[in-house]
């Protein structure tokens, strides 16, 4: 953003949105090159654009031993509960 200069001292409020999801994908794939296009799409769904929560949700998976473990993982967060955590975090990240 080469209109918003931060000085010491100053404050300035800068809304940012969430990266498109090519720019998520490109992000996963630099930091996890092993993931198949199936977990990466996952990740990419279950992020909406935060990368926050991209990279978070790709360390979690790269400590996984499998694909089918990184798959149990994702699913779990479709779970109504564990869904209405992430719609939290999605909320406080837009903050």
């Amino acid at each position: 953003m080469p209109d918003v200069e931060l000085r010491a001292g100053s404050y300035e409020i800068v809304e940012l949105e969430g990266l498109s999801n090519k720019d998520i994908e490109k992000m996963v794939r630099r930091e996890c090159s092993n993931f198949s296009d199936a977990i990466v799409k996952w990740i990419i769904f279950l992020s909406k654009g935060y990368p926050y929560i991209a990279r978070s949700l790709a360390y979690i998976c790269d400590r996984k031993n499998t694909e089918m473990e990184m798959f149990e993982f994702l699913k779990t967060l479709k779970d109504d509960d564990i869904k209405h955590n992430l719609d939290k975090i999605h909320t406080t990240t837009r903050r």
